[in-house]
């Protein structure tokens, strides 16, 4: 039987103990034994897998791909051209949401004369802070 509860291995992979209830309820990581007063044990490999979920879900991929990248460990009969891909798709979308954020956080052109005429007009002594 594991023995790691699952506060240490919470602790160990940098994840809470509702997210490690949470993988389990929905297939991610598999339903942990039970010791006597019911506690959840852990192994190794339970270590492993959930490092490995919290990386692929530090990086952005969804519980979809994550579940698809596990089962692409786990078949030896398929290509690691397919996690490969799966990877590739994900970082291109990455890379588009981030020329996206830069596009929309860049200052304007009309912004940045509302704020030399705001500036400007702050440095008169009459200033009147009223943009027409």
């Amino acid at each position: 039987m594991a023995g790691l509860k699952i506060g240490a291995l919470a602790r160990r992979t940098g994840t809470s103990a509702p997210t490690i209830r949470y993988y389990e309820e929905i297939g991610l990581l598999p339903r942990a034994d039970r010791h006597q007063g019911g506690q959840r044990g852990y192994g190794e490999e339970d270590v492993s897998r959930l490092t490995f979920i919290r990386r692929c879900r530090d990086f952005g991929f969804s519980i979809d791909q994550v579940r698809s990248l596990l089962a692409l460990a786990q078949d030896r009969q398929r290509s690691c051209f397919d996690a490969r891909d799966l990877a590739r798709d994900h970082w291109t979308k990455v890379r588009a949401k981030l020329r996206e954020q830069r596009r929309l956080s860049a200052p304007s052109p009309i912004w940045l004369l509302t704020v030399r005429h705001a500036v400007r007009a702050a440095q008169e002594p009459t200033a009147q802070f009223c943009m027409t």
